[in-house]
């Protein structure tokens, strides 16, 4: 089985990475995978989230991007995290079935990923946590990875007749801004893999276990630029997926 890995460009707007995400998944040939980071920082929020309560102006004056994801779930604050997107088949043998069994089948994948880089991760198998809280990761769901009784990786879908998007984000470093300022809230998540493990994880260091690991599962890797036509349309949508 072939997955076309997309390794560049890892920085861009958030706006131009959601644009991208959903462009790929409406196409949908073949296995898509992306890991990225956002320039300039963005806070992306579910596809149905509400906005209550929170101060976009105040976000902007940070100079932070607000941005509606095509995906569900909840708010994540993109400021030192890898940020994966996975499209593959609805009916993909590997990839494919229930919402629950993505999620198992990708938290897997990272859990093998970051056992490989020494980090004793775990995989939870229950829902805890702040469940109405705007943060994704003030919650922790089932086949989420924890790391230090922290989540560390939260993930969200959109299903559509053949394809299946999923994004997630993993949070290695720590963000360049506070995000408990942004938010105005001292209980919003501010945590990551490199404010509690022993040793610096590289970001490069996860892209290549991720390979290896796709690689064991029997998976071929073709690295791969975007497609034109697709980066020509991200850029004329962008505008649809801007909250601030």
């Amino acid at each position: 089985m072939k997955v076309n890995l997309v390794p560049r460009p890892w920085r861009g707007s958030g706006y131009f990475h959601m644009a991208v995400d959903e462009l790929l998944w409406r196409r949908g040939e073949g296995i898509w995978l992306r890991f990225y980071r956002f320039d300039p920082i963005a806070i992306t929020v579910g596809y149905n989230q509400k906005l209550d309560n929170i101060d976009l102006n105040r976000i902007k004056n940070y100079g932070i991007d607000v941005v509606r994801r095509p995906t569900g779930g909840r708010a994540v604050f993109h400021s030192g995290d890898l940020t994966y997107s996975l499209v593959v088949p609805r009916y993909d043998r590997f990839w494919g079935g229930s919402p629950i069994a993505v999620y198992q089948r990708i938290g897997s994948m990272f859990l093998l990923t970051l056992k490989k880089l020494g980090l004793d991760v775990k995989f939870e198998n229950s829902r805890r946590g702040a469940g109405r809280h705007f943060s994704c990761f003030a919650s922790i769901s089932q086949y989420e990875l924890t790391f230090k009784g922290k989540k560390i990786l939260g993930s969200a879908q959109r299903r559509g007749d053949k394809n299946i998007l999923a994004q997630g984000s993993l949070l290695v470093d720590p963000p360049a801004v506070d995000p408990r300022k942004v938010m105005d809230d001292p209980d919003f998540p501010c945590w990551a893999i490199n404010t509690l493990a022993e040793r610096k994880v590289e970001m490069t260091e996860i892209v290549d276990a991720f390979k290896e690991v796709l690689n064991n599962h029997g998976f071929s890797i073709e690295e791969v630029d975007l497609p034109e036509d697709i980066v020509k349309q991200a850029y004329v949508c962008v505008k649809d997926y801007r909250l601030s």
